[in-house]
């Protein structure tokens, strides 16, 4: 019998190593697609017993003159012009994950959120598409909710196109792997998906052996932002 193989296009690296390993443990092949500057807690994983497979991918991309090469992650984003500037370079990128996409040949792919074009790239080769939000059910009610009632549209917002890419990938995108599992949030969880109509899967909390990374990332990105990011992200889920 074929071994299904997922491949996963991370933007939140932390919970889609913790998802590989799920996979993996469940005998199914992973395979995370990376750049240079996040793949070291993927060899961690890998030396650690974790049978991941990783592919890498340049970035800053061939073709983004207007982002500094030392910019490899959000969180040094500083300024709106260099955040617009990143997320173009991410769009780069397009080229060049189709490319590894027709060499590892999967049966279905994961990706961030924050990168909705590679929902277009599913769709071309054919293969299932799952996002991930990093959120829970009770998140992603709220949010579905607003845009469909729009309560600020009174005011005066500027709708971002990463935004809209976001909301246009959801055609071309099978269903969403959740952070959170049924029994956490049971009322939520039946309203995504009966009610909002969302195929969703559960199999999070995700985070849970944050402590194994938070060292790998102290070794890259020790800034003030970095800091204060991990102590929230603890806590706002």
């Amino acid at each position: 019998m074929k071994q299904l193989h997922i491949v996963m296009a991370h933007g939140h690296m932390i919970p889609m190593i913790q998802m590989a390993k799920l996979f993996t443990s469940r005998g199914l092949k992973a395979t995370i697609i990376s750049t240079p500057s996040f793949a070291a807690p993927i060899t961690e994983a890998q030396l650690s017993g974790f049978d991941i497979g990783l592919a890498v991918t340049p970035f800053p991309p061939q073709g983004s003159s207007s982002l500094p090469q030392n910019v490899v992650a959000f969180d040094q984003m500083t300024t709106p012009d260099l955040t617009t500037n990143f997320l173009r370079a991410t769009e780069l990128l397009h080229e060049p994950f189709e490319e590894l996409l027709q060499q590892l040949r999967p049966d279905c792919l994961v990706s961030d959120i924050f990168l909705p074009w590679t929902a277009d790239s599913a769709a071309k080769f054919r293969i299932l598409r799952l996002a991930f939000y990093g959120t829970s059910y009770f998140t992603r009610c709220v949010s579905e909710q607003i845009e469909l009632h729009k309560p600020f549209n009174s005011m005066t917002m500027s709708r971002s196109s990463s935004r809209t890419q976001m909301n246009e990938s959801w055609k071309k995108t099978y269903g969403e792997v959740v952070n959170s599992f049924d029994e956490l949030e049971s009322a939520y969880a039946n309203h995504y998906k009966n009610v909002i109509g969302r195929k969703a899967w559960g199999i999070g909390p995700v985070e849970n052996q944050w402590g194994e990374l938070v060292v790998l990332f102290n070794r890259e990105y020790d800034t003030e932002i970095t800091r204060i990011y991990r102590l929230e992200y603890l806590y706002i889920w």
